[in-house]
Order: C-alpha cells, then sequence, then structure tokens
C-alpha cells in the first residue's frame, strides 16, 4: 500500500513539474481577467514565478516573440505588461467568452488574438483525441479529395457547434458568436 501511494505522488510531481515547462499555463493565468499576476503574487511562492516572469528570456518569453506580440509594436492600451499588472476584474463569464467580446477586441485588438489562442488550447486530452476519432469518420474513403484545411474547417465547426459557440441560424442563432468579420472590420 505504501508503494502505491508513493508512486502516486511520484506521477503527480511528475505531471505537476511538467506544468512549470508550459509557458502556456502561466499565459492562461495572466490572460485571465479574474488572475492576471495578482493572482500568481497572492498564491504562487516568488521562487515559482521568477522562472514564469523572469528577466533572462523566460518559457513565457519565448512564447510571445514566437506568437510574434512585442510591446514595441503595440499601443499603450494594447501592452500586455500593463494588462497583467493591472488589477483583477470580475467577469460574468469564462475568459475566453470575454476574450470574445467584440468591446475586448476593439480595446486589445493584439491581446484578444493571442488570448483567444492561448486559452482555446484545451486543458485536458479527451476533447482532442474525440476530435482525432471524428476526423477519421470525417475522412473515410468516399472523402479521399478532401484537403486537410478543408477537414480542419469541418472539424473545428462540429467542435465549435457541439460546444454552443455556434448556433445554427435554423435553431434561432445568429452563427459565431464572436464573428471574426465583424471585428475584424473595425480593428484591421
Amino acid at each position: 500500500m505504501l508503494h502505491s501511494i508513493e508512486m502516486g505522488w511520484f506521477v503527480l510531481n511528475k505531471y505537476y513539474t511538467l506544468s512549470d515547462e508550459a509557458p502556456v499555463y502561466v499565459a492562461a493565468l495572466l490572460l485571465d481577467p479574474r488572475c492576471r499576476k495578482a493572482y500568481l503574487d497572492k498564491n504562487w511562492k516568488s521562487v515559482w514565478i521568477n522562472p514564469a516572469l523572469g528577466k533572462p528570456p523566460s518559457q513565457l518569453q519565448l512564447l510571445l516573440q514566437e506568437m510574434e506580440v512585442e510591446t514595441a509594436l503595440s499601443t499603450d492600451g494594447d501592452n500586455l505588461d500593463a494588462f497583467i499588472n493591472s488589477p483583477a476584474i470580475k467577469i460574468d463569464c469564462k475568459p475566453l467568452e470575454w476574450w470574445c467580446r467584440i468591446e475586448q477586441r476593439r480595446q486589445l485588438p493584439r491581446l484578444s488574438r493571442m488570448a483567444i489562442d492561448i486559452l482555446s488550447i484545451s486543458p485536458q486530452s479527451a476533447e482532442p483525441e474525440r476530435t482525432f476519432s471524428g476526423a477519421r469518420r470525417t475522412a473515410s474513403w468516399d472523402r479521399l479529395s478532401m484537403t486537410c484545411e478543408r477537414l480542419q474547417e469541418v472539424e473545428c465547426l462540429g467542435n465549435w457547434m457541439r460546444n454552443g459557440h455556434i448556433i445554427g441560424t435554423q435553431h434561432g442563432g445568429l452563427g459565431l458568436v464572436c464573428d471574426p468579420d465583424i471585428a475584424n472590420e473595425d480593428i484591421d
């Protein structure tokens, strides 16, 4: 019994330690308007915060550079440092839904794009595995001429419909909850 408990702690520690190596985890906390940096300051030890936000290129900074989000190019209102250092606020929805709102996309266009990308990542593997299984059924022998891009679009739209991000017009919906075409007209 003791060996089983020790192995459980070993596996738990292994995966918990791996979360330190994933900059997306810290980025998701920082981009959550309910958390921001205040959450890290309150709930994390400085030993954990410093590597995540440290001055040598941290994993988060490397991720941001990879996504080409540079504060030098951003406007004063669309600055990652200003956003994460602002006080946390209460919101009436999930963080991803908050960032999808047109007012956030207009006020913080670059940050909203980054937040939508980061907060759309599934924290579990069950949904991506379901999606791959569905894609296998979609790309059947009858549809071998379907391009990878089209398959990706079909699976993405199906996922959005199952999760309520798209409500079909036949069910009284207006389509996308956060219509990128409407938002991009005003942003770009």
